[in-house]
C-alpha cells in the first residue's frame, strides 16, 4: 500500500513538473489596452504544444484567470515569481482561477493539453481572458 501512494505520487510531482515548467513553449506577453484591467486572447494548439503567458502583477492584486476550449482536456497553471511550484494546477483545480497574488513580478500561465489527448494529436481553440485589480 505504502509504495502505491509513493508511486502516484511521484506521478502527481512528474506530471505537475511537466506542465509547471515545460520548455519550448511558445511565450506571449500580456498586455492589457490603456485604462482596461483585462485581456482576451485566442488561439489553438495541437498535440504536446504549449503557449506560456507572461504578465506582470504586484503583490496583493487580485487575479483571475477564466479559460473557455471547444476541448475538455485544455488546462492551463499559473506559477509565480520565482517559485518552484504551481500556484494553481488546472488539471486539478478546473478552469477558473481567482486569488489574491503573493508576491511582485512576472506570473507564468502555461496552457496545455493533458497527456493522453496530447499524445494523441488532439486540437483545442481557446479564449484565455486575463484580469488584475487592486
Amino acid at each position: 500500500m505504502k509504495r502505491k501512494i509513493l508511486l502516484l505520487a511521484a506521478l502527481l510531482v512528474a506530471t505537475t513538473w511537466q506542465y509547471a515548467f515545460s520548455d519550448g513553449a511558445a511565450e506571449e506577453t500580456v498586455r492589457f489596452e490603456k485604462g482596461d484591467s483585462s485581456a482576451l486572447l485566442r488561439g489553438h494548439i495541437k498535440g504536446w504544444e504549449t503557449v506560456e503567458y507572461r504578465l506582470y502583477a504586484r503583490a496583493g492584486q487580485v487575479m483571475e484567470v477564466t479559460l473557455q476550449s471547444n476541448n475538455s482536456a485544455a488546462f492551463f497553471n499559473i506559477t509565480a515569481p520565482g517559485a518552484e511550484m504551481a500556484l494553481f494546477i488546472g488539471a486539478d483545480q478546473g478552469t477558473h482561477y481567482k486569488g489574491v497574488l503573493p508576491t511582485d513580478g512576472i506570473y507564468r500561465v502555461l496552457l496545455y493539453l493533458m497527456r493522453n489527448e496530447a499524445r494523441r494529436g488532439e486540437e483545442a481553440e481557446y479564449k484565455l481572458e486575463f484580469s488584475i485589480v487592486p
